[in-house]
């Protein structure tokens, strides 16, 4: 058999330069992929510590709220879930890290994060209790091994009141402190721990996630926590994936409250059926309605118009509406008890006071 050398010249000519373009073709590639990843550690080291620091405070908080809407085992836990941070932490920095109008507006212009959750607890003592003794005397430990524990893992902070057989443990660390309270409660020497809730500021910034399937949703909030004179918000929504891509949906105006009418209806005898008979006459009722929140507070007074409607602004939440009517002299005056009526963000709900009149 007769080798043609000039073919096997030519053969490895070829394959030396096809060997030279894999080799050029991986370079490129690996230089790509360096490039890519090199911006993207850039782009992330271009944020200040100072601002990590702050998403991932507000992550925890975020965190510690979905575990408590959903029950969750996590729920039992005082350590938060840190997968869950993790991601939280990760979206909201996806966010900070786009370009756009509503992303300056949530972190320029607002500066808007996640609400102070509660993070001090208030236990009464049973000073019968040895243990006790160090913090009536002002002291941070105690000789409780599990006080002292918990005092260390989680960065507690005893604060004292005067005279009193209470304390407060302040957190220094993003924790849940409702399981905190629960555990607290079930030492010997605590009597009772409960969480400390916190006031809200007169401008309200927050920010609210939801977990989906696919994606994280967040809502930056910005609102007038006091909706006496009228309740506004403004709400940012972005939608984050699992690859930290960015989908800006909505601004959106909200404005919550309650609306109806106020009426009187008029029979002869007894208050009407429900069916309504065909003699009753129906006229506006201008009595005024004191409305009070959860708390026992009145926040406002309504005043129905001159054909008995009425709506007024209010921030989401549990009212108890309280018609101030009497008694008008030969009349009986019926259903003017009370109302309870919740309020949801963005909608007005409606609800109607229908005094029965019994002629004598």
């Amino acid at each position: 058999m007769t080798i043609d050398l000039r073919k096997v010249a030519i053969a490895t000519a070829l394959v030396s330069i096809v060997g030279i373009g894999i080799n050029l073709w991986y370079d490129a590639i690996a230089r790509n992929t360096l490039t890519d990843k090199s911006s993207k550690e850039v782009t992330l080291a271009s944020i200040p510590d100072v601002v990590k620091q702050q998403y991932r405070q507000d992550a925890a908080k975020l965190a510690l709220r979905i575990i408590l809407a959903e029950n969750s085992s996590a729920a039992t836990e005082i350590d938060l879930p840190t997968d869950l941070v993790e991601k939280l932490s990760q979206s909201l920095l996806a966010v900070y890290q786009t370009n756009s109008p509503a992303r300056n507006a949530v972190v320029e212009t607002y500066n808007i994060h996640t609400a102070p959750n509660p993070d001090s607890v208030i236990v009464d003592l049973d000073t019968s209790q040895e243990w006790t003794q160090a913090w009536r005397e002002r002291k941070q430990l105690t000789n409780n091994d599990t006080i002292n524990g918990l005092i260390s893992r989680y960065g507690l902070e005893v604060r004292h009141f005067d005279y009193t057989d209470i304390v407060a443990l302040q957190t220094t660390k993003p924790i849940n402190t409702y399981a905190l309270a629960n555990t607290l409660e079930t030492i010997p020497g605590i009597t009772n721990a409960k969480v400390k809730k916190g006031v809200n500021n007169l401008l309200s910034r927050d920010i609210e996630a939801e977990i989906k399937d696919n994606y994280i949703q967040l809502n930056y909030r910005l609102s007038l926590s006091d909706c006496v004179s009228g309740c506004s918000a403004e709400n940012w929504v972005f939608q984050v994936d699992s690859e930290g891509k960015v989908k800006y949906l909505e601004e959106i105006n909200l404005e919550s409250g309650i609306k109806g009418r106020s009426l009187f209806i008029t029979s002869g005898g007894a208050p009407p059926p429900p069916w309504l008979p065909q003699n009753i006459t129906i006229a506006p009722a201008v009595y005024a309605i004191a409305v009070y929140n959860q708390t026992g507070k009145q926040v406002t007074r309504i005043i129905p118009d001159e054909n008995g409607s009425f709506q007024v602004n209010l921030k989401p939440g549990v009212y108890h509406l309280h018609p101030e009517s009497s008694a008008r002299e030969g009349f009986s005056l019926s259903n003017k008890d009370q109302k309870q009526v919740t309020v949801t963000q963005g909608q007005y709900t409606t609800i109607n006071f229908n005094y029965f009149v019994a002629m004598p």
